[in-house]
């Protein structure tokens, strides 16, 4: 009786204790942008720097797909140099085989005209199936297209 009730005894306290949640492996990634549209509004000149308003709306493909919305600012300065910041969100899109939507923080510089450009990010929110997505990652590109590498976990919710 005593092995059975130390046995029942086990059972509640292991079942009282939380399981504990781990967050996924770290995964890398790579997609494919296409810029479907653009607009952008002159804000302000200074000292020869000219800044606009702007708002991209990208089509990814690979391990990231969906349309996304960059809104963003940058700055063209007088050397030809462009710098920016900015949002990108996406209702939906499908990461690591889950769909929902995120919102990241992006910064980046360019040269005249977006002839090239690159920068980072970071993902700030996420929700739907995506919620718990953490990641960071680089761009870079030319003209109306680029590639994206990122490296992203779910940590649980």
């Amino acid at each position: 009786m005593r092995k059975f009730m130390s046995a029942i005894l086990a059972a509640v306290t292991f079942l009282s204790i939380p399981l504990v949640a781990w967050a996924s492996p770290p995964t890398q990634t790579t997609a494919g942008g296409t810029l479907l549209s653009h607009t952008q509004t002159l804000v302000r000149t200074a000292d020869g720097n000219l800044t606009f308003d702007a708002e991209d709306t990208v089509a990814f493909t690979g391990g990231i797909t969906g349309t996304v919305t960059d809104t963003y600012v940058f700055t063209a300065h007088p050397d030809g140099s462009i710098t920016g910041h900015g949002t990108e969100t996406c209702a939906v899109c499908t990461i690591g085989g889950r769909t929902g939507g995120y919102t990241e923080v992006f910064g980046f510089s360019a040269t005249a005209n977006f002839a090239t450009f690159e920068g980072h990010f970071t993902v700030i929110s996420a929700g739907g199936g995506l919620s718990g997505l953490r990641g960071t990652g680089t761009f870079q590109g030319a003209g109306f297209t680029e590639t994206i590498n990122v490296q992203y976990h779910f940590e649980p919710t």
